[in-house]
């Protein structure tokens, strides 16, 4: 494996990566364009970054299993609990929004991604988005699982995550051109688009690990994959070769001096800290913008209510106890 050089500290420039990707979100669900449709490369945004985040945690700094995924939790789910508990009541006051008892169900067990493959399983608008969330923590789960199977049996990493990626693409490719699924059939399956996660994985342990300047690099592959997201180019290239590039830019980011001036900005910094509410909270304001029901304008600013409520109310302070509480009863003497 290769070394790298645990990072200490905040890293501001990644809060401005994930500003910059949920406000893609937001823009492009309240102002959809034909051209591009920015709420999935805001989506790709976020993939890439994770599989970056991982590599880092699990590979490079190897935070303890036990760890890692008590934070991934106390990370999630109180704020995720408290909205899909709001929007459930909130989606019943309507008969456009219902949200049954099976839809909540699907989204706790973390299998909404796969209800359009699960007989009995349905979607809801209020909850559309919590796909992504799927994907992402299932993709953890197998991480998690390669980072074990590495420490102790020192499994050839980088092979396998490539491996990982390549079939997931090739998977996508098949399902959509050859067997003609859909963009929501094959592209919310974790079989498919975990490949961005494990890319971004393996091409961080690949670029991230010598401190020369990649200026270039950065700015050609971010250009690259924002072309390649373009709605002129199929499915199988939005969600190939443009993760690839996106993959690429998100791993050399911290070799290039100047786009992390522009991506430490304190608005997008201030954005990307809130973006899990605002991900959240975005949906229902969105799809009754989308149903003329409220207008973009307003349903933004209801969104951003929402997440600043939710981020400091229930989302920094619950994750902060719960960690606390964690390392209080990692650090008790096991019983005799």
């Amino acid at each position: 494996m290769l070394a790298i050089k645990p990072r200490n500290g905040h890293l501001d420039f990644l809060d401005g990566w994930r500003g910059i990707a949920v406000i893609l979100v937001i823009i492009g669900h309240f102002f959809p364009s034909g051209h591009i449709n920015l709420g999935t490369l805001g989506v790709e945004l976020f993939f890439v970054l994770s599989g970056r985040l991982m590599a880092e945690i699990l590979f490079v700094r190897q935070t303890p299993l036990k760890i890692f995924f008590v934070r991934r939790i106390n990370r999630v789910y109180p704020a995720l609990i408290v909205f899909v508990l709001a929007a459930f009541f909130w989606g019943n006051l309507t008969e456009e929004f219902l949200v049954g008892p099976k839809a909540v169900a699907s989204v706790f067990a973390l299998i909404y991604n796969y209800v359009l493959w699960i007989p009995g399983l349905y979607r809801t608008g209020f909850y559309d988005h919590l796909w992504s969330l799927a994907v992402e923590e299932h993709s953890y789960i197998f991480l998690g699982i390669l980072a074990f199977l590495q420490r102790k049996a020192s499994l050839p990493l980088l092979p396998l995550l490539f491996a990982v990626s390549i079939a997931c693409f090739l998977n996508g490719l098949v399902s959509n051109v050859v067997l003609g699924h859909d963009y929501f059939q094959t592209y919310w399956r974790t079989d498919v688009h975990a490949g961005a996660i494990f890319v971004g994985a393996g091409l961080y342990l690949v670029l991230g690990h010598d401190g020369e300047k990649r200026e270039w690099l950065f700015w050609t592959s971010l250009l690259t994959g924002l072309v390649l997201s373009l709605s002129v180019f199929p499915y199988p290239v939005q969600f190939g070769p443009a993760t690839l590039a996106l993959a690429v830019a998100v791993c050399t980011l911290d070799r290039a001096p100047i786009a992390k001036r522009v991506f430490s900005e304190p608005i997008l910094r201030k954005v990307g800290i809130i973006s899990f509410s605002l991900y959240l909270w975005q949906q229902p304001f969105y799809k009754l913008s989308a149903h003329e029901l409220l207008s973009p304008w307003l349903g933004m600013a209801g969104a951003l209510a929402c997440a600043i409520t939710s981020y400091f109310l229930v989302e920094k302070p619950f994750r902060r106890r719960l960690n606390r509480l964690a390392d209080r009863f990692a650090q008790q003497p096991a019983a005799a």
